[in-house]
């Protein structure tokens, strides 16, 4: 494939990975407004809320990876591109297990002072925000996924994996609801697809860098690299 038809696919890619999403909560949210309540209906959108301020955490490493690994692809640089990957793939890993471990250990304060959720919903609040914390760690680990795919000027694998997951989680979580599992079963199969996401992006970065290993520890020159845009 030429650099004008990965340039097309990408665009398309991008365009259906922003749209898509759009359509799919445009879609879904008069469904579980009907189904779950205003209440429950709230209370999964908080989940969404928490996840998104804890992933603060992250940053902003996404810059760093998608510039560096481009650049280090287009040089040639392998030894450097292996680096990259498996530092930020541990700082991820670090900041995706430490969030889901806060979210966790903080459930029963979001579900009983935090918000103002009702009492008749307190247990199943809970059971979302643990749900949430597991969550998190598979939100951290797609947000890696994604910036090396960028960085590879794979859009096109990276919003499919987008895509697919919030069909599926949606698909999945609706049957739920539908099944009588209310709120937290909806929450289970979000997070269930976001975990999924996470993962397929090993297989694709593996295909994509064939020399890819793994190494525990951390290169300076890299970490240096990295804080740069972090500061």
């Amino acid at each position: 494939m030429n650099r004008l038809q990965r340039s097309t696919l990408n665009m398309i890619a991008g365009t259906a990975g922003y749209l898509v999403p759009i359509l799919i909560s445009f879609v879904t949210t008069p469904l579980l407004l009907r189904t779950l309540g205003e209440a429950a209906f709230g209370l999964q959108n908080l989940a969404g809320v928490v996840i998104g301020y804890i992933t603060v955490m992250e940053m902003g490493m996404d810059l760093p990876i998608i510039k560096y690994l481009a650049e280090f692809r287009a040089r040639g640089y392998e030894e450097s591109e292996n680096h990259l990957l498996t530092n930020t793939l541990q700082l991820y890993g670090a900041i995706g297990l430490f969030g889901m471990l806060v979210i966790i250990l903080g459930a029963n304060f979001l579900a009983t002072q935090a918000f103002s959720i009702p009492g008749y919903l307190t247990e199943q609040a809970i059971l979302v925000f643990i749900l949430t914390g597991v969550g998190f760690l598979g939100s951290i680990f797609a947000l890696w996924g994604r910036s090396v795919m960028i960085g590879f000027q794979r859009l096109d694998i990276s919003n499919s994996v987008t895509v697919v997951a919030s069909l599926l989680g949606v698909t999945l979580g609706l049957g739920a609801v539908y099944a009588g599992y209310s709120v937290a079963g909806y929450v289970f199969f979000r997070v269930l697809a976001q975990l999924i996401s996470g993962a397929v992006y090993f297989p694709f970065i593996i295909h994509l860098s064939p020399k890819f290993r793994w190494k525990w520890g951390f290169d300076k020159q890299i970490l240096k690299k990295i804080g740069h845009y972090i500061r």
